[in-house]
This record gives structure tokens, C-alpha cells and sequence, in this order.
């Protein structure tokens, strides 16, 4: 029923971001959300049945959705079972409110729970925004705030907080921002995912977006200002520093469009890591990148996605292309085709990342539809097909048949290593 994982190279530090995929988190995900700044989310439906990348079976669980007046409301449980030999049976609670108040403006609150016989882990959070689209008579404007604490079993809960406050002015012509953030280094959401903890940070960015009157033009882009700082708790010390520079963006009446980045990064590495199994040694970075990307009108038989940079990157330099395209041959019957080519010039090696996709889709019927797709990169050397019917015979009523295959390309020889065959109905009848 649920599409493999895109499995990407980690060029960075950080760890990577997967999206949920399966139908029962999916479903009301929206009223379940909130963050706090960037990637960092208070609730991450992923860390439920899954475990350092291992499944971990579910018992059972239940979810509530709903509305009442002006209110939303959700709740969720789980029950995982033991497993790996390490995790014991874990429940997984998420309650979650939130209000609508004055014309498009809300606050709300959330709780998450993980409680084990190895201890437990309580989350809080609570939001406000004010929106509003009379500001100055006809502009809009958006003031938005996030505060959250963990407290965790057994830790010292005492720097435990995250917070974020923003104002917004997102307009057609000039659209400016301005926020800060912090996230102490304590703090521990156990269902939720951090990026990066023990920081304070600023974004500030400003565009402005005028609409010439030149036939094949609908709007221009420049943003003289985007810039991200942050900031070691404690220490002061700057940790990480984006900023970046548009002196062109250009959206066309055909619906294309493009834009040319000039970005300046620093980064400080306090411990070293290791990228394709070479390590990047601590010390402080500055560098410059050079950004070219766009798309094309995505109603085209033919439509894509592109990018190229050059530039500075850590001991070297990084080149790095990207095409994500897409074919719809017809009503029936689409095909996409994603490659992503990075090379790495380092000062103790040169290494090459490459990232392969493609899917193909038929449609027979709205109620009929069956998917195939693969993916391969250089340093998993495993190539990945998953192929998916999925047939409708009813409202409500679902049937899914899938088989997973993974054929190992390591030594230049391909090799089948897993193979998994599922099927899965799900039928609505009235009693």
C-alpha cells in the first residue's frame, strides 16, 4: 500500500528528513501539525513503528478527528509490540486543539506521550497566529508564535524549551519576513523530530515582485535579502551562517519559469563527520555558491524541474545537476525520470554522488491503477523496485497488491537479495 522511501546520500551534517507515506497518519495529518521552526516538528508521525530504521510491529491503535463549531480536535494512540530484543512494548499518545478565533486567525495546543517500561517522554506546545489580508487597508500580514517543553525521564530537564515568533508580510509585490527561534539543547521530543538543538537563530529575508508590462512576462523576482543566522547557546559563537542573494527570477506567461542564486554559507564543524566515508575535519567554513534552477509549465505533455551550482564546499568545491522530469504520454499512462549528480572535490579526495528515480504509472480506470518504481544510488549500490495495483471495487473498499525487490549491485554484479509479496483488502459493509 505505501511507496518505498526515496532513499537519498547525506551530504550534509544533519541528519535527513523523511516524509510519512502511510494512509492511516496521512489522514488528518494537517490538524496534527506543528512546528517550530524549519524541519523541527513537535509531532513525527514516523517515530511511531519505526525504530533506527527497523519495522517495529504495531498491536493496534485509534484515531479522532473532528470539528466542533469552531474548534478542531485530534487524538491518537498507539501500541507498538516489543521488539529488536531492546524495545520493549511503547504506547504513543498525541492530543491536539486547535481554535479559530477573529476572521482567518487560531491558537491551539498539543500533548505527546511515549511511555515504556524504560521511562517516559511528555511534550507540550502551544501556538498563536493572528492573519490578517486589511493590513494598511488591503495587505496582508501574518504574526505567528510557537512555544514547546519536553520533559523526559531520568534527564535533567532544565534547558528544555523551543520557541518561535515570526511576522509576515506575505504580498504579491514585496514579501519580507522577519523571525527568531531557539531551541535549548535539552530539549527532547521523542515523536517529534529536531534538526539541530542547543542554538538561537534569526531569519530575515525580503522580495520584491513586480509585474512589467512586457507581453511575455507575468512577473519578475529579486531578493537583495534572505539570511539565516545561528548562534551557539552559551557561547555566542556563530555556528552557521546562509545568505542569499537573487538578482534575477523570472516567471513567464507560458508558465516557465527560473531563477539564478548567488549564496554565501559558513559553517562551523566542531566534531568531524564523514560524507561517502570521507571525513570532513573540524573547523570553521566560508563559502560561495552559485545557483542556477527552475521549471517548465507543469501542464506540458513534457515538464520538468532543474538545478546546477558550483561553489565552495567545506575542503573543495561541489558541482551538482539535477533533473526531475516528468512524461504524461497520455490519459492513461505517465513516466518519471529524477536524477541528481553531485561531485565533491575535496582536499583528500574527489567523490562522486549519484541518485537515480524513475516510476511508471497506468491508469486503466479511475477505480484501477498500478505503479512501478525503482531507485539506485552509488553508495547503497542497491537498486529498489516496488510495484503496486491498487483497485477500488467500491467506495470504501480497497484491494492492494504489491511486490517489494531489492537487487544489490555492489562488485559490479547484481545480485536479488530481498523479495517481499503482499496483498491487502479492505472492505466496507454496512451491518
Amino acid at each position: 500500500q505505501v511507496e518505498s522511501d526515496l532513499h537519498r546520500i547525506n551530504l550534509s551534517r544533519f541528519s535527513l528528513f523523511y516524509p510519512e507515506k502511510r494512509e492511516f497518519f496521512l489522514e488528518g495529518k494537517n490538524i496534527f501539525e506543528m512546528n517550530v521552526f524549519g524541519g523541527s516538528r513537535i509531532f513525527y508521525s514516523r517515530r511511531i513503528g519505526l525504530e533506527n530504521g527497523e519495522e517495529v510491529p504495531i498491536y493496534a491503535g485509534a484515531r479522532l478527528l473532528g470539528k466542533t463549531g469552531s474548534t478542531n480536535i485530534g487524538a491518537l494512540t498507539m501500541q507498538t509490540a516489543p521488539a529488536q530484543d531492546t524495545i520493549p512494548t511503547t504506547n504513543f499518545t498525541v492530543l491536539r486543539v486547535r481554535q479559530d478565533v477573529l476572521e482567518r486567525s487560531s491558537v491551539g495546543a498539543i500533548l505527546t506521550a511515549k511511555n515504556s517500561s524504560k521511562g517516559y517522554n511528555y511534550v507540550y506546545g502551544v501556538e498563536g497566529n493572528y492573519v490578517t489580508s486589511k493590513f494598511l487597508g488591503n495587505q496582508n500580514l501574518v504574526i505567528d508564535g510557537v512555544f514547546s517543553q519536553s520533559f523526559t525521564q531520568g534527564a535533567s530537564n532544565f534547558k528544555n524549551i523551543s520557541y518561535r515568533f515570526e511576522i509576515d508580510y506575505p504580498n504579491d509585490l514585496m514579501d519580507w519576513n522577519i523571525s527568531t527561534f531557539a531551541t535549548d539543547e535539552d530539549y527532547n521530543p521523542e515523536i517529534g523530530y529536531v534538526r539541530r538543538r542547543n542554538f538561537r537563530g534569526y531569519h530575515v529575508h525580503y522580495r520584491y515582485t513586480p509585474r512589467p508590462d512586457i507581453p511575455w512576462i507575468q512577473k519578475v523576482y529579486f531578493k537583495p535579502l534572505d539570511i539565516d543566522w545561528f548562534y551557539t547557546q552559551g557561547s555566542n559563537e556563530l555556528e552557521s551562517l546562509n545568505m542569499e542573494f537573487r538578482p534575477i527570477g523570472v516567471l513567464f506567461s507560458s508558465g516557465d519559469f527560473f531563477e539564478f542564486n548567488i549564496i554565501r554559507e559558513f559553517d562551523r564543524v566542531d566534531e568531524p563527520f564523514e560524507i561517502l566515508d570521507e571525513v570532513i575535519p573540524s573547523g570553521h567554513y566560508w563559502g560561495t555558491v552559485y545557483e542556477l534552477q527552475g521549471r517548465t509549465f507543469s501542464g506540458r505533455k513534457v515538464s520538468a524541474h532543474y538545478s546546477f551550482s558550483y561553489g565552495d564546499f567545506y575542503t573543495g568545491k561541489r558541482s551538482r545537476a539535477a533533473v526531475y522530469s516528468r512524461f504524461s504520454i497520455n490519459k492513461h499512462l505517465a513516466l518519471n525520470i529524477n536524477y541528481s549528480y553531485n561531485f565533491l572535490d575535496l582536499a583528500s579526495a574527489s567523490l562522486v554522488a549519484n541518485e537515480i528515480s524513475g516510476a511508471i504509472e497506468y491508469s486503466f480506470t479511475p477505480k484501477l491503477y498500478t505503479k512501478l518504481f525503482s531507485q539506485w544510488n552509488n553508495e547503497d549500490e542497491n537498486i529498489i523496485l516496488n510495484y503496486r495495483i491498487n483497485w477500488i471495487p467500491k467506495p470504501g473498499s480497497y484491494f492492494y497488491f504489491v511486490i517489494n525487490q531489492d537487487v544489490s549491485t555492489a562488485g559490479g554484479k547484481l545480485r536479488t537479495t530481498d523479495v517481499t509479496i503482499l496483498a491487502k483488502v479492505i472492505w466496507l459493509f454496512n451491518i
